[in-house]
């Protein structure tokens, strides 16, 4: 299920703004439309964001003598939860943000065509309204982290059939019996685990019972409306049956792929690659030529799709040969023309589903 997961994850962040830049096929270095932001480092918004955000301590386990938990800055609590590393890699969506922005409301159309029925039923039943509550939504290697607004949640009609336990307070612990635990953290965080000590371990990092110096993902990260880091194993198991040369270069060369993607109104995406060395800087160079000529080959084939996808992609150089930056710039009305038939084909008027912010 993990890989699954995975596999998803890191297809639908490929598709929804083509890291398929690093797959080898893009074009030359081009300036991007005038509505698409390529989030390069955080911004004021971004920032006004997480000083929003930063409620943490008011739930902190302060044990006598800990001076750690004592004297900590305010902080995100889904940042807080990140571990000190991954197998497969750490991704936070933007799930609020990216439902109200002008390409997530055609996804949003696309899926209640399909989907509405079962999405009404659950928020009938249990007061769960999946495309209104939802603020976040995290994936930590096989565990998920969901946080929003859930003071209407019947968590007990949500989780029907399954035993709650109360590990403190402020968290409720209930075991589905399918191979999965679910904790309610503060009222404000799902966390969804193979098991009860994946679930403990993420609570322990909220509350300072587990002190993590140096997290996968930090503060500094949170920009976009996706943002996380994969591990390259990840990226290496997706590539492997189209590009297995690619693939078997990747695996030994990058150590590190940060993600970030602005959905704001176009879409954008910067893809920071950290190496073990020089190798990567030549991997870098070796990806902005495939992508150059593949541009001019789908140019020359007739492939419109595929040129319209590579047309604003680029990969530029990163200090000391080590790393190397992949960008890629996608328009609205690429989403538009892909989408445009997705809901009759469901048997429903692309309106149907749309629902307000």
């Amino acid at each position: 299920m993990a890989r699954r997961r995975w596999l998803w994850l890191v297809a639908a962040v490929v598709l929804f703004g083509a890291a398929a830049l690093l797959m080898s096929k893009a074009g030359a270095p081009r300036k991007p439309p005038p509505r698409v932001t390529l989030p390069r480092g955080m911004d004021e918004e971004a920032f006004s964001r997480l000083q929003r955000r930063r409620t943490l301590p008011r739930f902190v386990v302060k044990d006598q003598g800990d001076e750690v938990a004592q004297t900590r800055r305010p902080s995100d609590p889904v940042m807080a939860a990140m571990p000190a590393t991954v197998k497969r890699g750490a991704v936070v969506l933007e799930a609020n943000a990216i439902l109200k922005s002008p390409v997530g409301k055609l996804f949003v159309d696309c899926l209640v065509a399909g989907e509405g029925a079962d999405f009404d039923r659950v928020k009938a039943d249990t007061g769960f309204d999946m495309l209104r509550d939802v603020d976040r939504v995290s994936v930590i290697d096989d565990t998920t982290l969901i946080t929003g607004h859930f003071s209407g949640v019947d968590w007990s009609k949500l989780f029907s059939g399954s035993a709650p336990t109360a590990l403190d307070d402020h968290t409720t612990l209930w075991d589905t019996g399918h191979g999965q635990a679910v904790a309610i953290w503060n009222g404000q965080m799902m966390i969804n685990g193979p098991d009860r000590q994946a679930v403990t371990a993420v609570i322990d990092r909220l509350e300072g019972r587990t002190v993590t110096e140096q997290r996968v993902l930090d503060e500094s990260d949170s920009y976009g409306e996706i943002y996380g880091v994969v591990a390259p194993a990840a990226l290496v198991e997706l590539l492997a049956k189209e590009q297995p040369a690619l693939a078997e270069r990747m695996r030994g060369v990058v150590d590190r792929i940060s993600l970030h993607v602005d959905a704001s109104h176009d879409v954008g995406i910067v893809a920071d690659v950290l190496g073990k060395g020089n190798d990567t800087g030549d991997l870098g160079r070796a990806v902005g030529t495939a992508l150059a000529i593949g541009r001019l080959t789908a140019q020359t084939n007739g492939n419109k799709e595929l040129a319209e996808v590579l047309e604003y992609a680029r990969v530029s150089p990163g200090g000391r040969g080590n790393r190397f930056r992949a960008e890629l710039a996608l328009t609205l009305g690429f989403f538009q023309d892909k989408l445009k038939d997705c809901a009759q084909k469901k048997g429903r008027r692309p309106d149907a589903g749309a629902r307000g912010p």
